[in-house]
């Protein structure tokens, strides 16, 4: 039996018009998601259909990207551009850590195909040590910021990922640019998801609108001479 849903973690309603992901955390330290994959793809060298096994496989891979960018995030380092120094935008974002193919706390719950698209529930039952970073990030000491992304349908999975990346660059840009009069050299911090982002497919292409948590790690200003 599934265990009942908090008030403060609903999911809303599905729209009509769109495709995408919520996710919410359960009681008991669980994080909870509804992922979907097209079922009949576009991308080269894909089977047209997948298969139900291959459709699993691919919701199974996104929940684990995500569910990791929620407990572990993303380390950044951001140099802001400066026409006056001639200095480019520099924006690079890497995971810190991820949860282990495999891992037997991600677990698939319901699959079913609706339409044209496979639809999955997914359960992440955290370790306690996973359970402590997801509370310390929920802590009202660090800042959200949301942002927006775009990626390729074309490249099919990676094409989401990398709009779901773009929109936590964008979310930490955001939040960056109004805060500091003067351009630092180097900003650098973590950020992880604060909840699952909302991914619709429109215009040949994914478009995905994250919310993250920041924490500023390090500023470097440019030297006084």
């Amino acid at each position: 039996m599934r265990p009942e849903i908090s008030p403060r973690f609903r999911t809303a309603a599905l729209s009509l018009f769109f495709l995408f992901t919520t996710a919410v955390i359960y009681p008991q330290d669980t994080l909870y998601g509804s992922f979907w994959c097209e079922y009949r793809p576009i991308v080269a060298g894909l089977e047209y259909p997948q298969t139900d096994e291959e459709a699993a496989r691919q919701v199974l891979e996104e929940a684990r990207y995500i569910f990791s960018g929620m407990i572990y995030g993303f380390s950044f380092r951001y140099t802001p551009s400066d026409r006056a120094r001639k200095v480019s935008e520099i924006f690079e974002l890497e995971p810190v850590h991820s949860i282990p193919w495999g891992d037997d706390n991600l677990k698939i719950i319901t699959g079913t195909v609706d339409r044209e698209y496979y639809r999955s529930e997914i359960l992440y039952l955290l370790r306690d040590f996973q359970a402590r970073r997801v509370e310390y990030w929920e802590s009202n000491s660090f800042a959200s910021a949301t942002g927006t992304g775009s990626g390729d349908l074309f490249m099919g999975r990676e094409g989401k990922y990398d709009a779901i990346r773009e929109g936590v660059k964008e979310a930490v840009r955001n939040y960056l640019r109004p805060r500091f009069l003067n351009k630092p050299r180097e900003i650098t911090g973590e950020a992880v998801l604060a909840d699952v982002p909302y991914i619709i497919i429109d215009a040949g292409g994914y478009h995905a609108k994250v919310r993250v948590k920041i924490d500023l790690r390090d500023i470097l200003p440019y030297p006084v001479y």
